[in-house]
């Protein structure tokens, strides 16, 4: 039977070309902007999921659904078959077919026939053809599953585990979501932040049309709303959740007792596999346990995947930053083996390899990979003079003179919150009058309204939007596309070197020309002794002299703290990066395994700043460099590499209690004291690490706020009050000339008391010895003038 026969016009083209823009998604009802055909009919079919053609001779009788479309063909003498979709219109077709009109639709250049072709199974080479079909139509002829994507394909449908290692911008996303397009069942994407669930939702509904379904800490865990979405409309549930429901209209059937629901795709934190702090399953937590469910799961995919070492597990002392990573494979095993998984990650070093093997991988997993290497990224590093968070360091990413049109998209990493904020707002008041306060310079961060972080977020991603440099924490950097961001500075060493790498490759992801990433850092990385790292620092570095299976990013002490220095945590592998010995990309792909030729590639101007032929990182900025005429005033980050002077005990002593007075006359007049403790205000454990402070070192409230690591909102209320409190302590104890430093010597702090008391004890007896002798020279004074006036008097009576 050819289906070729019942259509009227000559080709497959001209045919779908006739639908016009009327025809919607089949898989989102009334959506008029999806690519895909809903019905091509001549009678109207039952709502089954059936995936056979369905063909009819005769007039139906049913009346037409109002809300749907159809186009009826129909002939007088041939019979007319016909498809319900475009999808069940190619299952129809032969390989000679699929073959004839893959090769029509799809520019040889894109189509990988050579792979279809020499694959073993006729089945695969079907399943490929109509996958590429499938994807070039849902996007709009835009897009076709490059080798890779169908290799991964392919090994899914032969429930085989995957490890995917590909740069950032390769299309993992495809990967794991377009055989949904060609197949019923749902796949589970873990992924590790809200942003980046939110940019995979809207990207993955936008292109193929899915069904999309987004699930963290704040989804609703109500019944009510995982049942039903009030509407047969595809709906968004903003922030937190997307549900675009097809004809179901709930996300997770009750009714039939564990039915598959409307959900396509979804997009899970891993904490929602788990109980919550509080002992409670999530809503999502206790549907993948439920039979009827888990029979509907296809492959279950764990986004960047690096996260299970990193997070998921315990480093040097520290508790894991994420335990749900780590009890990965617990959800592994309760899966069972029919369910693939599938890990993709573009940074994996020799260390994190072994733990995804370990935690989410059979021991017969396909590994894929392609280079990680952006060859349209230069790589740099400048050691900033003074401190990371001084403010005018961040000066050269505004064009000056300031021109909208021209100023480059620049994204700053700053990981901790209130630099970020405070180097927002200074960029912002360079600006001409006229631009200020208009969002060209935003910052990002968790602590903001769901609300801002979506328009910043828009404003700086759309190619339209007004915002030019964005000031952002953790939350901008892993996996989302930055379309035409052209430099990307790392304010301070980033934890490893898959931080570093996942964060330049937010530059230009979607256009074409160069890109930089540049590592901001103190001058402190540069004396640091490799020696303490284990290497052997009297020989000369080379890429030859470091075992990169060993813990490239170990750092400097093997046991750290919450209260650890940066010093003691810098990662060896960021540490190596700032030293410039030797190619950058080279050493990139050392530490990530990536031995391709392609691996050293580069498009742009230069490779990276490690190769002595002339790269100016100025040339490459909107503006200079900020260079201070002296550097006696802001070489301040060697202090942070010595031992930290400490005022003297009584010095601290008479601070903490003009700090303890403050605090309570503020909570005292305080509107909410009632409910408002008085360690809100600041806690016994900030006066001490405010009091161990060198005098006259903290001289604004951003510096308290910065010391105390406290938020945006607390700083606007006390920073400024507890400054002026310690600032008028240091005056008067400067005009007293007291003691202000105990240095360091070989008596410890006991014996230093000791010394003092003696000191004081001598000190007051010698007054009170002076005392007395000046008492006694008065009293002879007195006497000998009471004597001479006795005398006198006498010879005067006696005269008389």
């Amino acid at each position: 039977m050819n289906p070729f026969r019942s259509y009227q016009s000559n080709s497959y083209t001209s045919f779908f070309a006739s639908l016009g823009t009327s025809y919607s998604n089949p898989y989102i009802s009334q959506c008029p902007a999806s690519p895909l055909p809903s019905t091509l009919t001549s009678a109207i079919f039952s709502s089954s999921n059936s995936e056979d053609c369905s063909t009819t001779t005769s007039a139906h009788t049913q009346l037409p659904d109002p809300n749907a479309s159809y186009l009826v063909l129909n002939t007088e003498k041939k019979p007319v078959y016909t498809c319900r979709s475009y999808l069940q219109y190619i299952k129809t077709l032969t390989l000679a077919q699929l073959h004839t009109l893959a090769r029509e639709e799809i520019p040889m250049n894109l189509l990988p026939w050579a792979f279809i072709e020499d694959l073993n199974s006729e089945f695969k080479k079907m399943y490929c053809y109509q996958l590429c079909l499938v994807c070039w139509n849902a996007t709009n002829k835009t897009q076709c599953p490059k080798l890779l994507q169908l290799e991964f394909a392919c090994a899914i449908l032969m429930r085989r585990d995957i490890f995917l290692e590909a740069g950032t911008g390769f299309g993992k996303t495809l990967a794991s979501v377009f055989r949904n397009c060609c197949n019923d069942g749902i796949t589970i994407i873990i992924s590790p932040l809200k942003r980046l669930q939110l940019s995979q939702a809207e990207s993955i509904f936008r292109k193929y049309g899915l069904c999309t379904i987004v699930v963290n800490e704040d989804t609703d865990d109500s019944n009510e709303f995982w049942r039903a979405s009030n509407s047969r409309a595809g709906r968004f549930f903003e922030p937190i959740f997307q549900c675009l429901t097809c004809h179901q209209m709930n996300v997770y059937d009750f009714s039939k007792k564990g039915g598959p629901g409307c959900g396509d795709i979804f997009i899970v934190t891993p904490e929602q596999f788990f109980r919550n702090p509080q002992g409670h399953d999530s809503s999502f937590g206790k549907i993948v346990r439920k039979h009827p469910f888990r029979r509907q799961i296809r492959l279950t995919v764990v986004d960047e995947a690096q996260f299970i070492h990193t997070y998921g597990l315990p480093h040097y002392g520290m508790k894991a930053f994420r335990d749900a990573y780590g009890q990965l494979n617990d959800i592994k095993v309760l899966f069972g083996l029919a369910i693939p998984w599938a890990a993709m990650t573009a940074t994996a070093t020799y260390h994190i390899l072994k733990t995804i093997e370990k935690r989410v991988l059979r021991p017969s997993y396909l590994h894929l990979r392609t280079t990680s290497n952006r060859p349209n990224i230069m790589y740099a590093s400048h050691c900033v003079p003074g401190q990371i968070d001084q403010l005018e360091n961040y000066k050269c990413f505004l064009s000056s003179p300031f021109d909208f049109k021209t100023q480059k998209r620049v994204l700053i990493f700053r990981d901790n919150m209130n630099p970020a904020v405070a180097i927002a707002d200074y960029l912002d008041s360079l600006l001409p009058p006229e631009y200020r306060d208009r969002g060209i310079v935003q910052h990002y961060h968790s602590m903001m309204s769901k609300g801002y972080q979506s328009d910043t977020h828009r404003e700086f991603t759309e190619s339209s939007g007004n915002c030019k440099i964005m000031v952002a924490t953790a939350g901008e950097s892993t996996g989302i596309d930055h379309p035409d961001v052209e430099i990307v500075c790392l304010a301070g060493l980033p934890s490893d070197i898959t931080d570093l790498n996942q964060r330049g490759g937010r530059a230009v992801r979607l256009i074409s020309g160069h890109g930089l990433c540049v590592l901001f850092h103190e001058k402190w990385a540069l004396d640091l002794d490799l020696a303490e790292y284990g290497m052997d620092s009297t020989n000369k570095i080379t890429l030859d002299s470091i075992d990169f299976h060993s813990n490239i990013d170990r750092p400097r002490k093997s046991s750290l703290t919450p209260n650890s220095c940066p010093q003691d945590r810098a990662s060896l592998a960021c540490v190596l990066f700032t030293r410039r010995k030797f190619c950058a990309r080279a050493f990139f792909a050392k530490c990530l395994r990536d031995d391709s030729p392609e691996a050293l590639e580069y498009s742009t101007p230069f490779c990276c700043d490690a190769h002595e032929n002339g790269f100016d990182l100025e040339s490459f900025l909107p503006s200079k460099l900020y260079t201070p005429l002296s550097t006696m005033d802001t070489d301040t980050d060697t202090i942070k590499t010595q031992k930290t002077k400490r005022c003297s005990t009584a010095t601290q002593d008479a601070l903490t209690k003009r700090l303890e007075s403050w605090r309570i006359n503020m909570h005292n007049g305080d509107m909410y004291a009632a409910v408002r403790p008085i360690y809100y205000i600041l806690p016994d454990s900030h006066i001490k690490l405010l009091v161990a402070q060198l005098p006259h070192s903290i001289r604004s409230g951003y510096n308290v706020t910065y010391l105390l690591e406290q938020t945006y909102e607390w700083g606007k209320l006390w920073a400024d009050k507890i400054y002026r409190v310690i600032a008028r302590f240091d005056q008067e104890e400067e005009r007293s000339r007291s003691a202000e430093f105990i240095d360091e010597s070989d008596c410890d702090e006991e014996k230093w008391t000791e010394v003092l008391e003696r000191d004081r004890i001598t000190r007051e007896r010698t007054e009170e010895a002076a005392l007395n002798a000046i008492g006694e020279e008065v009293e002879t004074k007195k006497r000998g003038r009471k004597n001479r006036v006795h005398n006198f008097l006498v010879d005067l009576t006696n005269t008389k």
